[in-house]
């Protein structure tokens, strides 16, 4: 009988050392309240902090929370949204803590380690920052980096700002633009400024389009006057689509020639898909690394270009326009004027320079009601063929009502 009960003590001793005790799988700070569900069946109201064990689930009720997971991975909670903590392995072997969603909103970061997520039969892997959704379907927006999403032996990657859709099992959609929601606070955390600067783009670019006349626009001079930087590429006509407008492909050519991400052949086609599949240009500027404000500083400059008088300094070179005619004006500009013809009065001999009036008529013309500013100097308004042509019209004139009024 002794034996038997020294058997069984033994029993009970090793039972209670190989019994494995729940882990602690993660962090819950909550700023708020939320429920966890333990394993021992209660159900706990949180509304500080609370640790985690596999197996537990927790609900957010209100407000917001925090999920630590470790490696500086985490998991931000939308109201509502409702979490398991479990131990998986990875496809390395390793064996860590991660979260199943079960209904609602998550967003997952990891600054080092991937951070997986479950959601159903679809399991996500961020290298950077995601939003992750689950209701009918699930849904993965990229913020920062990347993500990886297999479903049902299916896989899919994510770039940053792009999304997917995984409407079933086994279905993730291709990738699109992220779509920002001007009320969303994850997306004004990570996209307002690029959701500013598309709506200033959009803008800019309506604009200069409305200022263009039918076929403006549509050649690689055209632009290449607009924006210098362009003279330093392999850019011809064949990179315009003539039927865009001209404001899409002057914010496009801006961005593509600020960038850095690849040659200009790439950027251009990268910056031109990417717009074409519905993204505002703020998120294409972010897409290739370009910053606002030398962005916006080069497209005001190259409408400045455009409104400027030819062959002033600020419009630049202008592009060729063919054979010059004799008479030109400034830049290679062909100006012609209508003759003009003195029908009253005896011929007068006239020169570029008019003398000072001893009288004062209005406007401090001749004596008699001269031509207004004839006595002010030449004309001078940077054109000289206008110019010239003003001048002799102006001291005719002038000759001709002094020889009446003389």
């Amino acid at each position: 009988m002794a034996v038997v009960v020294v058997a069984l003590s033994v029993t009970t001793v090793l039972g209670a050392c190989t019994r494995e005790e729940p882990r602690a799988a993660g962090r819950l700070t909550v700023d708020g309240r939320a429920e966890v569900a333990t394993l021992e069946g209660d159900l706990v109201s949180v509304t500080g902090a609370r640790t985690l064990r596999s197996g537990e689930e927790v609900r957010l009720v209100e407000g917001t929370g925090l999920l630590g997971l470790g490696d500086d991975r985490a998991v931000e909670i939308e109201t509502g949204t409702s979490l398991r903590l479990l131990f998986a392995t990875t496809s390395t072997g390793r064996t860590e803590p991660r979260a199943e969603l079960l209904t609602g909103d998550v967003l997952v970061s990891s600054n080092g380690a991937e951070a997986m997520l479950d959601a159903g039969r679809t399991v996500v892997t961020v290298s950077g920052v995601a939003r992750v959704t689950r209701s009918l379907a699930v849904s993965v927006a990229v913020y920062r980096g990347s993500a990886g999403v297999e479903s049902d032996g299916r896989s899919v990657s994510v770039p940053a700002l792009r999304q997917v859709t995984v409407p079933a099992p086994g279905l993730p959609s291709r990738a699109t633009p992220l779509s920002p929601s001007p009320s969303d606070r994850w997306d004004q955390r990570f996209l307002g400024d690029a959701v500013d600067l598309g709506n200033q783009l959009a803008a800019l670019s309506r604009g200069f389009s409305a200022q263009l006349s039918a076929g403006e626009g549509t050649s690689a001079a055209f632009f290449r006057r607009l924006l210098p930087g362009l003279a330093e590429q392999p850019f011809d006509d064949t990179f315009i689509d003539p039927a865009q407008p001209g404001g899409e492909v002057l914010v496009g050519a801006a961005i593509a020639v600020a960038g850095t991400r690849g040659n200009f052949v790439t950027r251009w086609a990268d910056v031109f898909a990417f717009h074409a599949d519905g993204a505002s240009w703020g998120l294409v500027a972010l897409d290739q690394s370009v910053d606002r404000a030398p962005l916006l500083a080069s497209v005001d400059a190259a409408i400045a270009r455009y409104a400027a008088p030819p062959g002033s300094e600020l419009a630049g070179p202008a592009p060729s326009v063919g054979p010059v005619p004799p008479t030109t004006a400034p830049s290679g500009v062909a100006t012609t004027l209508p003759p003009t013809t003195v029908t009253a009065g005896p011929p007068t001999t006239t020169t570029a320079t008019t003398a000072p009036s001893s009288g004062g008529g209005p406007g401090g013309g001749s004596p008699g009601g001269g031509v207004p500013g004839a006595d002010r100097g030449p004309i001078d308004l940077g054109l000289p063929v206008v110019d010239d042509t003003l001048n002799v019209v102006v001291d005719t004139l002038s000759g001709l009502l002094r020889s009446l009024g003389g």
